[in-house]
């Protein structure tokens, strides 16, 4: 299926399981023409099919990344003297 998307709704972590479906139905609501979740559940993936949005299933470390990046971002902004450390990509099992 080819479609040109212009409205993701970006469902973090672990936000595809099908206890969250209600936020796919917010998403669509709200425009969303296409789901990015980073772990889905064969039902919210047969949801996504009934109701004709599609659906990409991306890594849980992964989705969550950019956020917490910006959150680290707006948290040494806010509290200067505060040493805010993140662990992204390459480093995800690394010991501290």
């Amino acid at each position: 299926m080819r479609r040109k998307v212009s409205r993701p709704a970006l469902l973090w972590g672990g936000m595809g399981f099908i206890g969250n479906i209600y936020w796919m139905r917010r998403a669509i609501e709200n425009g969303a023409d296409v789901v990015v979740c980073g772990e889905m559940c064969s039902y919210f993936m047969k949801y996504a099919m009934d109701v004709g949005i599609p659906a990409i299933e991306t890594d849980h470390e992964i989705s969550e990344e950019f956020g917490l990046a910006k959150y680290a971002d707006v948290l040494r902004k806010r509290f200067p003297r505060l040493k805010v450390e993140t662990h992204l990509p390459g480093k995800s099992f690394s010991t501290i």
